[in-house]
């Protein structure tokens, strides 16, 4: 405060006080061991943030915490970035069949796909009807047969609903050999992504969500291998 306590000042004088915002560095928690969903709670209740979960064989729980980035008990400041990496199993090569994840939340989702030994490959965010940072799709489907290594991704939603949407099944032929399919819609000049994965030999049939806020002709490209092989046009009203 302003003046000191004990000062002398005329009646009416202006008191100055100074509150304190309290400390703005908080204590890393411990979260080894822990499932990806306590991990997160844990960081957030240190009012942390969780910004990149890795993966590593391990001989520990699949699913579990085995490093964290910084360590426990090291003083940051309120909202810094926590790594985390969790226990991936090895699996060999043998095939493993890919769960369905979609309506979980995204840590729910991760975390069950490790424990089948999946790993995440890429998240990306959609817009859908379903709750925020709800799985509102998967690559590959349920029951496909994956090898480890697969590249697997899942579709976030924003929580925000677009004017229009579609669902789309589009079959497609591989042949020979594993190929990388992707499916790009073009809307309006702007281009995003429906799928991107890779493709065992055989008829595949891939679900794409396409969403706008405008209704009209959409063009799917499709390419093999960052190669252009096709395009359609999808209506959407």
């Amino acid at each position: 405060q302003t003046p000191e306590g004990g000062t002398k000042v005329p009646s009416g004088s202006k008191v100055q006080l100074s509150v304190s915002l309290g400390s703005m560095t908080v204590e890393t928690p411990q979260v080894l061991d822990q499932t990806l969903s306590v991990a997160t709670t844990l960081t957030n209740a240190a009012e942390l943030k969780v910004s990149e979960v890795r993966y590593e064989e391990s001989d520990k729980a699949p699913g579990t915490v085995i490093r964290q980035d910084p360590l426990p008990g090291v003083r940051v400041n309120k909202g810094s970035p926590m790594v985390i990496t969790l226990a991936q199993g090895s699996t060999g090569n043998a095939q493993v069949q890919m769960l369905e994840v979609t309506g979980l939340t995204k840590e729910e989702a991760v975390e069950k796909l490790s424990k089948a030994g999946i790993s995440v490959s890429l998240i990306k965010k959609i817009d859908s009807a379903y709750a925020e940072n709800v799985v509102a799709k998967q690559e590959p489907l349920a029951a496909v047969n994956v090898l480890p290594g697969t590249q697997v991704i899942l579709w976030v939603s924003t929580g925000n609903v677009s004017k229009y949407a579609k669902e789309y099944t589009l079959k497609l032929t591989v042949t020979e050999k594993t190929t990388h399919i992707k499916v790009e819609m073009l809307d309006e000049g702007v281009s995003s992504l429906l799928c991107d994965g890779d493709y065992e030999p055989g008829e595949c049939t891939i679900i794409l969500n396409m969403q706008s806020n405008t209704p009209g002709d959409k063009t799917l490209v499709v390419y093999y291998d960052n190669v252009e092989v096709r395009r359609e046009t999808v209506t959407m009203k």
